[in-house]
């Protein structure tokens, strides 16, 4: 059996997720601050790359850009 993961979209200095420690180990995707809407495609392969092991155990903790948060539900989905 695989270990469950969280994966965070965007982190924020400013909210504990912690407590999703519950749900599996978190795995950052973005780091806050970033803007990725002038340029997709390099954050569209970052969370193909990242996102490559996505399975149905796992959980998306939707945090951050709506812009990352709707591509990073896309890329899961094809996972």
């Amino acid at each position: 059996m695989t270990e469950k993961t969280v994966y965070l979209i965007q982190e924020n200095p400013y909210i504990s997720v912690l407590s999703a420690n519950e749900y599996g180990k978190i795995v950052t995707l973005f780091e806050s601050g970033t803007q990725i809407m002038f340029s997709p495609q390099p954050a569209i392969r970052k969370l193909k790359r990242k996102l490559r092991n996505f399975n149905d155990e796992d959980h998306l903790l939707m945090m951050g850009d709506p812009a990352a948060m709707g591509i990073a539900c896309c890329v899961a989905s094809e996972m």
